[in-house]
């Protein structure tokens, strides 16, 4: 099946694609990744605009497989990295709860108040990403991890526990969580505000 030039793919499809070494690129917002993705799946929020610099070196070779907030979005960047000689495959539609039921691996963060997080054991290690000038509030423990000094990789405490429990503002929490995810860990927490992610603000 198709949507304008770009074919659909079953959860067959997807699992025999990314077994032959697809990438998978999901184009939605941070907030909508981080609420449920495919494990595995690369976030690329803002689709045309930050592929390009972040992606090309990986791409070169290998399909992609793209999952997007609808066909028009995904089908113009797909046009636009077929010109520029990338293959994409398709695209993979539905949500988080329907990738699940059809039997994909679903992986999503955990909104968690600090009352709840305080009776965890063993407790994730806390990633603070503010500014050191900025107010840490009632979370003054932790490792101080500003996005400024962070290259992407993740802290060695938290690739040991397996786990993570991020604090800071909102675009910067979820810029941290999708990165962590990316480096392969499974537990991710955050309070319930880091998570109204306001779109422009990470746009």
């Amino acid at each position: 099946m198709f949507i304008g030039a770009v074919r659909i793919v079953t959860a067959e499809d997807y699992r025999r694609l990314v077994a032959t070494g697809a990438v998978v690129m999901d184009l939605r917002w941070p907030i909508d990744y981080l609420d449920g993705h495919l494990d595995g799946a690369l976030s690329c929020p803002g689709g045309r605009h930050l592929w390009r610099p972040r992606l090309a070196a990986l791409l070169a070779g290998r399909p992609a497989v793209l999952i997007g907030r609808g066909a028009v979005d995904v089908g113009d960047i797909a046009a636009e990295m077929e010109q520029q000689g990338l293959d994409v495959i398709g695209m993979l539609t539905g949500t988080p709860a329907a990738w699940k039921a059809r039997g994909l691996p679903v992986r999503s963060w955990r909104r968690i108040w600090r009352s709840d997080w305080e009776l965890l054991n063993p407790r994730p290690p806390v990633l603070d990403v503010r500014e050191p000038e900025e107010d840490h509030g009632d979370w003054p423990e932790g490792i101080s991890l500003p996005l400024s000094s962070w290259t992407g990789s993740v802290p060695e405490p938290v690739q040991a526990a397996q786990q993570a429990m991020v604090v800071g503002p909102r675009p910067r929490v979820a810029w941290a969580a999708t990165r962590l995810f990316e480096g392969g860990i499974t537990k991710v927490f955050c309070l319930p505000a880091a998570t109204e992610i306001d779109a422009r603000e990470v746009r």
